[in-house]
């Protein structure tokens, strides 16, 4: 089974065995010029260097496989797994690719510009590759079928909202499922209390009740919800009004623009928010790491009100992993409880404890593998076809 992963940002691939051993790993990155392809072998990492004008990333990522003698040839591949972001509709956490799912998917590329159109792309390269290799979509928004009416009504004209589907989905359902998972197997019991903080290009928090979803930030698309990298977040709707005449632009331009020029990157320039940290001397740079602060800890003080009891907080994602400034600072913000991590992180398992003893509620910062996750829903789906 290979699973591609496509992410804000990049392209992580692994290839798994039919008992859901991992064989192989590696990532294509998008965010840098030239692109890279990047692996780890033997504890080593290597790098690649790519033509960024190489578009068909699986053909590439099938030939390194071959060449690294990883497979012996296309057809060792039998199935191919895509983490399908923005659909309109509840397939189940995995189904196979027909044309209904195709379409809902192609349907929504203006809705999830970053994902859908290079989802859509992928699945049109393996088509291409003369394959008999059947493709599995794995749904980002199944984790959030379990939050209830009153929290995913958008209050408008319900008329209007039921007949063209608008709502909460919710998204990085997939991390959110695994880090839940994770804590159900540590704590001993399935109906646990979380808030789990996603953060990474694209980032988002998760109320957990009882073992399920029960609230997340992201909303009708993956632009609102907290300040992201290139993603605004939640804004006032009017601002389109304003910037439809600055900018002469037609609503589905803006809709990119609030995409990929807005959040971290509008307010500073930079891409990421690591970028900030290291250069918080520059202009606006330590506006945008309160601003993008202060947003995680409003959904967090929003949840924890909501849940009352809580188990622990789960944080996952490339800056929960990279950018200890940027954990203490959201600590640090929030007062309601005493909460307090270590000054040194030491990530050594998939699950690491980083708060202290003097923290009222354990703090966790859990190593996400998306990719593990969505071979265990493939392998669910391929034993049930059976």
């Amino acid at each position: 089974m290979l699973i591609i992963n496509i992410g804000s940002s990049s392209w992580k691939f692994c290839l798994f065995d039919m008992n859901l051993k991992q064989i192989f790993s590696g990532k294509i990155r998008l965010d840098v010029s030239p692109h890279q392809l990047k692996y780890i072998f033997d504890k080593n990492e290597y790098v690649y260097l790519l033509d960024d004008d190489h578009n068909n990333h699986v053909d590439l990522i099938i030939k390194f496989l071959i060449n690294k003698k990883i497979i012996k040839k296309l057809e060792d591949i039998t199935y191919f797994g895509i983490r399908a972001v923005y659909v309109k509709n509840f397939y189940g956490a995995s189904a196979f690719l027909n044309n209904e799912i195709y379409n809902d998917l192609n349907q929504h590329t203006d809705l999830c510009p970053i994902h859908n159109q290079n989802t859509i792309m992928l699945i049109n390269d393996i088509k291409h590759l003369n394959t008999s290799a059947k493709i599995i979509i794995i749904f980002d928004n199944w984790f959030h079928r379990s939050i209830n009416k009153n929290k995913y009504t958008i209050a408008i004209d319900q008329t209007i909202a039921i007949k063209h589907k608008i709502r909460k989905y919710g998204f990085h359902g997939i991390s959110f499922s695994y880090s839940n998972k994770i804590m159900q197997n540590y704590l001993g019991k399935q109906d646990v209390n979380l808030i789990i903080l996603h953060l990474g290009s694209g980032s988002s928090v998760c109320a957990i009740k009882n073992g399920k979803s029960f609230d997340t930030s992201m909303s009708y698309s993956p632009l609102s919800g907290i300040i992201m990298n290139t993603r605004s977040g939640d804004i006032d709707p009017s601002v389109l009004l304003t910037l439809k005449k600055v900018k002469n632009q037609s609503l589905k331009q803006l809709i990119l623009f609030l995409n990929q020029q807005s959040g971290i990157y509008g307010l500073t320039k930079h891409h990421s928010i690591n970028e900030v940290v290291n250069n918080l001397h520059k202009k606006n740079n330590q506006l945008a790491l309160e601003m993008y602060t202060d947003s995680i800890v409003d959904y967090f003080i929003k949840y924890l009100n909501h849940l009352q009891k809580i188990d622990a907080i789960v944080f996952s994602g490339g800056i929960s992993e990279f950018e200890h400034l940027v954990l203490e600072k959201i600590i640090s913000k929030i007062h309601l409880i005493n909460l307090e991590i270590n000054d040194h992180l030491i990530l050594t398992d998939t699950l690491n404890k980083i708060s202290t003893s003097k923290s009222q509620i354990p703090i966790y910062l859990c190593l996400v593998n998306e990719e593990h996750e969505i071979a265990y829903e493939m392998l669910n789906l391929i034993n049930k076809t059976k």
